[in-house]
């Protein structure tokens, strides 16, 4: 039985009506599974080679209506202003999206509703991982939270909507509903038309006479602070123009790089720490001009780790920053001391602890910068443009960011906005010379009965991009609830799934005692029990469907 047999019977088994594709096109008369399963010798009589895809029938019979973006049709770009609801997602072989919802029966299957944007309900079907598109890249899962969103059928209902022509919108405007998203967006494009020195100039009065066909017009405050807010961020974005001719003139021989890169590696080198000698050893080399993620679900530790090695790392002598979006600088502090010095939650209500901890043990992290939220709310929020001007001023040699869905962005949908912020802090750490360790999250586990210590791989919340964008990527995990019987006390796991430098992969067990983790009894590992592919429907998704 070849695997893409066993996978068709993994989607038929979590209720989903299958159909053999030769590329995108049905290889059976498939209007029948519209209204009933296919049977298991169907499917063994279909997909017999692995070179067959599998298609989805969409709609009542499989309990799904499906939102397919293509790239080449510019879809990419209308969904930044359709702000879509985040759900279970395939990133398809040609570049694109398919978004999964619960099944509407109003959701209309048509072509083009926007621009680059299908729907796939009743009457359709869509391709389904681990299938092959023309382009010899693979359909694969790339988000799956615990279950899917409801389909968004304000936004596709055919008796309201307006198709997103940016030709129609410039020539009669927009509706109240979405102004802001749309005029944002208009500034965008208008600034990538024409030359910086002619936004004030010809781009503004553009958008000033575009804002009069609105119904009805935002107001002229509100269409500058639009302008501004967009021109920021296009100016911090904007690279210098290089045109081919001199790319082409400023060609290096690898002779020529090599010498460069010779000369690089005789200057001092300054390798950072995961926290002590035994985990240097045995975990990636942390060098300047390093973009780390460290993930885990929640609870797992992963802010008391990042802790951890800020502190190790200034008591090194290295320059740390802590930027900390989520828990007040105050909390932060307070947790380190009550972690540090052994204060349980039953002896925090008690009263039974010492309040001289807290000076006592803010000795040891006070060499490190603390920046972010704070009880006083004086700055809620940080954009990427942010944390480059505390870089830039402060010149760090490592940044911990915790964590990445508290940065703030301009972008559509969650995933948008954390592949976009996930772009700039590549480029911080290739302009300069810092290390950023970037705190975020794991997604939810599907099954809870089923708890596991770590995700592996395919639960990094978000897409793909993340991944590929960071030199390192590591997950941090606790035994949860229902299995820590299983394991010693204050054990957590560290793996390392990705090291881009040296390709080194590890599982480490490491033992927490009041705020330090220690490696006492290593174990290493390939990681192979670990690793999930996305390419396949897992057990959790069938016994939640």
């Amino acid at each position: 039985m070849c695997e893409i047999n066993k996978i068709a019977k993994k989607y038929l088994k979590a209720g989903f009506s299958v159909i053999p594709l030769n590329g995108k096109i049905p290889m059976a008369k498939w209007t029948d599974y519209q209204t009933r399963y296919p049977t298991e010798d169907e499917i063994d009589k279909w997909f017999t080679s692995d070179k067959v895809n599998i298609g989805i029938v969409t709609g009542e019979i499989s309990g799904i209506s499906v939102i397919d973006v293509d790239k080449k049709d510019g879809g990419l770009e209308t969904i930044k202003d359709l702000h879509l609801p985040i759900t279970w997602s395939v990133k398809t072989g040609g570049g694109g999206w398919h978004y999964y919802y619960k099944y509407h029966k109003d959701a209309p299957t048509t072509a083009g509703i926007y621009q680059g944007v299908d729907v796939r309900s009743d009457g359709g079907q869509v391709v389904a991982p681990p299938s092959m598109h023309e382009t010899g890249n693979r359909y694969v899962w790339s988000f799956k939270e615990d279950e899917m969103e409801e389909f968004p059928i304000d936004l596709f209902n055919k008796k309201e909507l307006i198709k997103k022509d940016w030709t129609t919108i410039i020539a009669e405007g927009t509706t109240s509903g979405n102004r802001n998203q749309t005029t944002a967006s208009l500034f965008g494009k208008l600034f990538n038309m024409f030359r910086q020195e002619e936004w004030e100039s010809v781009v503004y009065p553009l958008a000033q006479a575009w804002n009069l066909k609105n119904k009805p017009p935002i107001s002229e405050q509100e269409l500058r602070t639009t302008f501004e807010s967009i021109a920021s961020r296009a100016v911090n974005n904007k690279q210098p123009d290089v045109s081919v001719e001199e790319i082409i003139n400023k060609i290096e021989t690898p002779l020529s790089i090599a010498k460069r890169v010779k000369e690089k590696t005789k200057l001092d080198k300054k390798f950072l720490t995961w926290g002590s000698e035994p985990l240097d050893e045995r975990l990636p080399l942390l060098e300047l001009n390093t973009y780390m993620v460290l993930f885990g679900q929640f609870t797992s530790g992963k802010t008391t780790y990042a802790m951890y090695m800020a502190r190790c790392n200034a008591q090194q002598g290295h320059k740390v920053c802590f930027l900390s979006l989520e828990m007040s600088k105050e909390k932060l502090v307070q947790q380190y001391a009550f972690k540090r010095g052994g204060v349980t939650q039953e002896k925090y209500k008690a009263g039974d602890y010492n309040d001289n901890i807290f000076e006592k043990y803010a000795q040891e992290i006070n060499d490190i910068d603390f920046i972010g939220v704070d009880e006083d709310k004086k700055k809620k929020s940080y954009t990427v443009e942010d944390i480059e001007k505390v870089v830039v001023e402060k010149k760090p040699d490592v940044i911990v960011i915790d964590n990445l869905n508290k940065i703030s962005s301009k972008g559509g949908s969650e995933i948008e906005m954390c592949n976009e912020i996930s772009s700039q802090i590549l480029f911080l750490t290739r302009q300069y010379p810092v290390t950023i360790v970037l705190i975020h999250h794991a997604n939810k586990p599907l099954n809870e009965k089923k708890p596991k210590v770590l995700r592996g791989i395919s639960g990094l919340r978000g897409t793909n991009k993340i991944n590929d964008d960071a030199d390192i990527v590591c997950e941090l995990g606790r035994p949860p609830a229902l299995v820590a019987h299983e394991y010693p006390d204050n054990i957590s796991h560290l793996a390392v799934y990705k090291d881009r430098n040296w390709d080194r992969k590890n599982l480490l067990e490491l033992y927490f005692r009041k705020g330090s983790f220690s490696l006492e009894d290593y174990r290493g590992t390939d990681l192979e029990d670990i690793e999930q592919s996305w390419n396949e429907p897992d057990d959790d998704l069938i016994t939640h469907l």
